[in-house]
Formats: structure tokens, sequence, C-alpha cells
């Protein structure tokens, strides 16, 4: 598991678009963080996060 350096994500965001913001939470969920962390990374992103029970997998919706 990679050490995560912390990072502006809110800043960062307004700079990004929707294919980037998802590009950058499949390469955390890639680089296996921690549930919370990728919550967080997501919201921050401007994601709502719920999760498929059955799957243990996160569902996320893009609120902008």
């Amino acid at each position: 598991m990679q050490t995560l350096i912390p990072a502006p994500i809110a800043t960062l965001a307004q700079s990004l678009s929707y294919d980037e913001r998802v590009a950058y939470l499949t390469k955390i969920s890639a680089a296996d963080v921690r549930a919370d962390v990728f919550v967080a990374s997501a919201r921050a992103l401007g994601f709502v996060v719920t999760w498929d029970l059955a799957r243990g997998t996160p569902v996320l919706a893009w609120m902008h």
C-alpha cells in the first residue's frame, strides 16, 4: 500500500474535468488506498458516495 501525500484536492478539483476526476479516483483506487481516503477524495472532487453492499464497492454520483 502506498503512503499518501496530503494534497489540496478541493483546490485542484476546480481545474479538473469530469474525466480527469474519474481518472484520479481510478488511480488512487488501484493504489489500494483506505476506503475513508477514497471517499474523502471522491467527495472533494464533487461526487456523492454510496455503497453497493452486495458487491462491497462504492457507487459514485456526479453532483455538478
